[in-house]
């Protein structure tokens, strides 16, 4: 198996950069590049017709937004590649353990995503959002958005009027904030259309406070509810702190790993342990004496719930300690593939 994956591998590289057909109908997903919370409130001058964000209102509200890796021009340069393009953003959040969600959908390749407060105010849009949640507050959940400005980037809005409420953000509450991007497109091959999709989806852990703003990835976001910290004894031990945030109220299942990386290759890892967290847990491990990087991570999951993303810390190695004792970890994994060569050649 390890020869095989050495030799197979790069064989199927070299086909997809020298076959056209098979490049060229492959579109990258759309993926957020970051999200952003920032305290503010959106209100209308009396005396002009421009929309003002002012910072530090009476009231809280919090503009939140995200930006993605692909804009508008992009959306055209795939419309030429291709037949019916067609892409999709559905952001869907709720707090943590309520019973409604707010659900937006979005036409694709806009770059960045306005999501509160008042659905984005997206002033495109307004009249038809207007219209519609006057709707909802009958109770008409029959009654369909529809959207008359096709400069309006939103294509579905929630569904009941309580879904609508729960859109705005709530000060230190915790959120779970869903991101699905698909792209659908076809090509005409061999005297057939072919369909084709790229689709991506990501879970964000966000908690709006006082902060004037944030601004960060999945992985930025995830620090902000567990706290890892680390101390070393000695050269050779350490003991490591896991804590939740305060205003978490679902008990989280952890993974805890200790893994040996050098730059993006990781060499060693190993599940530490696992269990149930619900305030802190403390506890110690012995590091192998190499003079690469080591981290500490951890991965979290509930009801259901799995984020993909991990958050790890790096641990500082004292050189003198590990000088005379360290054997780098290339060389291993150089006897390694010599010994699975070996027993390969020996087996044929």
């Amino acid at each position: 198996m390890f020869l095989t994956l050495h030799i197979v591998l790069p064989f199927v590289w070299i086909a997809t950069i020298f076959d056209p057909s098979k490049a060229a109908h492959f579109l990258s997903v759309e993926r957020p590049l970051n999200l952003s919370i920032q305290l503010c409130t959106l209100q209308r001058s009396a005396q002009t017709e421009d929309d003002i964000m002012f910072i530090f209102p009476d009231k809280v509200r919090y503009c939140v937004a995200i930006r993605t890796n692909k804009r508008v021009f992009d959306f055209e340069i795939d419309s030429e590649r291709t037949i019916n393009l067609k892409a999709f953003i559905t952001v869907s959040w709720k707090q943590l353990g309520a019973s409604t969600e707010c659900s937006l959908q979005y036409k694709g390749y806009q770059g960045k995503y306005r999501l509160s407060p008042d659905l984005g105010y997206y002033s495109e849009c307004q009249k038809d959002i207007a219209k519609y949640i006057s709707q909802l507050a009958t109770g008409d959940q029959n009654f369909q958005w529809q959207n008359s400005d096709e400069e309006c980037p939103l294509s579905k809005l929630p569904r009941t009027f309580k879904d609508y409420l729960s859109c705005d953000f709530i000060d230190s509450q915790w959120y779970t904030l869903d991101f699905s991007s698909v792209i659908r497109y076809e090509l005409f091959r061999k005297k057939t259309y072919h369909t084709y999709w790229s689709n991506h989806s990501t879970t964000f852990l966000i908690k709006p406070d006082r902060s004037l703003k944030k601004n960060g990835t999945e992985v930025d976001y995830l620090a902000d509810l567990i706290s890892l910290r680390i101390r070393k004894h000695k050269c050779d031990n350490v003991e490591y702190l896991m804590e939740v945030d305060k205003d978490w109220t679902i008990p989280l299942e952890y993974q805890i790993y200790y893994r040996i990386r050098r730059h993006l290759r990781i060499y060693f890892s190993v599940m530490l342990k696992n269990g149930t967290l619900e305030h802190w847990m403390t506890d110690s491990f012995g590091l192998i004496p190499t003079l690469e990087t080591h981290e500490l991570c951890v991965r979290i999951s509930w009801d259901g719930y799995n984020i993909r993303e991990q958050l790890c810390t790096v641990i500082s190695v004292d050189r003198d300690c590990f000088t005379k004792t360290a054997a780098p970890l290339f060389t291993n994994s150089l006897l390694s593939f010599i010994g699975h060569f070996v027993i390969l050649l020996l087996i044929r």
